[in-house]
């Protein structure tokens, strides 16, 4: 993934209204490139752990982890075993 689209990514995950990711950034000193690559090695393990296969995972059906004690939905997907998440958002 380019710098832009990286940048992109972290601001429609981390700085969209309504998703309070404040208490997990905190744990990574507020470092959004490091919290996102926390979330995305959590999703990959959990799709790896339940053998998901090439598909489609959005609102309805996200890749559920757990990262420093916050439940996240991750949606993307999963093209030839490669996780490509699309958005994620904290799960009250």
């Amino acid at each position: 993934m380019n710098q832009a689209a990286l940048l992109n990514k972290l601001h429609h995950i981390f700085e969209k209204s309504g998703r309070d990711f404040s208490q997990l950034l905190g744990q990574f000193a507020g470092n959004q490139i490091a919290t996102f690559n926390a979330i995305q090695q959590a999703a990959v393990t959990a799709a790896n752990a339940q053998n998901l296969a090439n598909s489609i995972y959005g609102t309805s059906n996200p890749i559920v982890v757990q990262v420093g004690g916050t439940t996240i939905g991750v949606t993307g997907r999963i093209i030839n075993g490669v996780l490509n998440i699309g958005t994620a958002f904290p799960i009250p």
